[in-house]
């Protein structure tokens, strides 16, 4: 629709049909003999029915392929189980936006990736192809776990690391070939060992010692400004998924000091994108990256 919308904006300013508009602005200038935006009437005669150019799409014509695309919910969600390194049997879920249409022989299909930042478009002419299938398969069975690969080794290029201050504060972020997202496996504020208060705190208010190998697991909440990228901690062992434990969830802003979420870590980065320092708003520190 929003291509719809767009055409009747550029009616509205310049005060001509959009037909026209195409055909004085793009048509006539390329000299596109071929192209046409509705019914071509002879100029393809054997081909006006099989291809649809006997369809006449009216004001979605601005939507082109896409025309039948848009029809019904803006988007059907895809999600899909990917490895979370290669050959783990640890997966994680990808939410894949998709929306497939097309009008009598073309075919079209766009899948976006808001996790990765990517997206695939097709457009098909003529009878679906069986290569069709056979793209889309391989986008989901095989180009997400890649790209699931290409994100943890850019995590690490850009986040993995130690961090320390003057004052004896240090933090120690890594990767987990079996786990999703990256982990705070140590840090200390000044003298105080913060996970191991942080762990206290959750004991005694579920009752409940964290188990062997207590850290943080930090993941991004798509909250950027400037050269700040805030993340947000789900305070676990390594094997203990937060499916096991849903009260895992129960425990964001549980922790407050200062007024401070204690789950709160924020990276700084430098313009190459990679970190600099790590801040910890709730133990008013602000580490570098060693």
């Amino acid at each position: 629709m929003a291509f719809q919308f767009l055409a009747y904006a550029a009616e509205n300013i310049t005060g001509t049909p959009f037909p026209e508009l195409v055909i004085s602005q793009l048509i006539k200038p390329l000299n596109l003999t071929r192209t046409y935006l509705t019914n071509p009437g002879s100029a393809f005669p054997n081909s006006v029915i099989i291809d649809g150019w006997d369809l006449d799409f009216g004001d979605e014509a601005p939507m082109g392929g896409y025309a039948m695309a848009s029809l019904g919910r803006p988007w059907e969600i895809l999600r899909r189980d990917v490895p979370v390194s290669p050959g783990s049997r640890t997966t994680r879920v990808v939410d894949l936006y998709t929306r497939q249409g097309g009008g009598t022989a073309y075919t079209s299909l766009i899948a976006l990736s808001p996790d990765y930042g990517v997206g695939l478009s097709l457009l098909t002419a003529g009878p679906v192809p069986e290569d069709f299938h056979v793209i889309k398969k391989s986008w989901s069975d095989a180009f997400l776990p890649a790209l699931e690969e290409a994100s943890r080794e850019q995590a690490s290029v850009n986040f993995v690391g130690k961090y320390v201050l003057s004052d004896n504060s240090t933090a120690t972020v890594g990767l987990l070939s079996d786990e999703p997202g990256l982990f705070l496996s140590e840090m200390h504020s000044e003298n105080t060992d913060f996970l191991a208060l942080i762990g206290t705190v959750l004991t005694a208010l579920s009752g409940k010692a964290p188990e062997k190998g207590f850290g943080a697991f930090l993941y991004p909440t798509g909250l950027v400004e400037k050269n700040r990228v805030a993340f947000r901690a789900i305070y676990s062992a390594p094997g203990k998924t937060v499916l096991e434990d849903c009260g895992s969830w129960a425990e964001e802003d549980r922790i407050r000091y200062g007024g401070y979420p204690g789950d709160l870590f924020i990276f700084h980065l430098g313009e190459n994108g990679m970190a600099t320092g790590l801040e910890v708003p709730v133990a008013d520190r602000t580490m570098l990256r060693a």
